[in-house]
């Protein structure tokens, strides 16, 4: 008799430290996803919100297709005269923001193999420079470019913007 009360006692205990393994499991689960949610909403606040804004801004140039704003409309050309700001992709400038462009020292990056899949436009990467602006080479990103590939995009970027310049000598390999 005295094995059974010792295989019962053992089974208390067994059943015992696996319900405590079980109820920690859970606080643990709890504790995972209460601090998840608490980093999803600082990463919301302190990275998606300022990147919605600078989305806004290349919109609201005409970056995406179907974007811009209806004929007439007041773009808002107060936000290009930030200092420092890097202006990326610029297809749809217009003379008087390359000016404000030039005026306030932004810098432009360039992407020309993900606006032609995209079929957003050109940038004028000879206008650009001749206006004293910088202009970088990137390559945007992998959803809208096949390669990633930057001497792909420097062989692309100088034959387009001699075609679109009609000018042999528009940027050259030095530049």
């Amino acid at each position: 008799m005295p094995l059974v009360a010792n295989e019962l006692a053992y089974q208390k205990l067994w059943r015992e430290d696996a319900e405590k393994a079980v109820f920690a499991a859970l606080w643990l689960a709890v504790a995972l996803t209460a601090f998840l949610a608490l980093l999803s909403a600082f990463l919301y606040v302190v990275v998606y919100t300022p990147l919605k804004r600078m989305t806004w801004f290349n919109t609201s140039l005409g970056a995406i297709p179907g974007a811009l704003p209806p004929v007439g409309a007041n773009v808002p050309q107060r936000r290009l005269d930030a200092p420092a700001l890097l202006g990326v992709h610029m297809t749809q400038l217009e003379p008087a923001e390359i000016d404000l462009f030039s005026q306030c020292a932004a810098h432009v990056v360039h992407c020309p193999e993900s606006n032609l899949k995209l079929a957003s436009g050109h940038c004028p990467v000879a206008t650009l420079l001749d206006a004293g602006i910088n202009v970088a080479l990137g390559t945007d990103g992998a959803a809208s470019n096949n390669d990633l590939d930057m001497l792909g995009e420097m062989q692309t970027a100088a034959l387009q913007t001699k075609g679109q310049a009609a000018d042999a000598c528009a940027l050259p390999a030095h530049s």
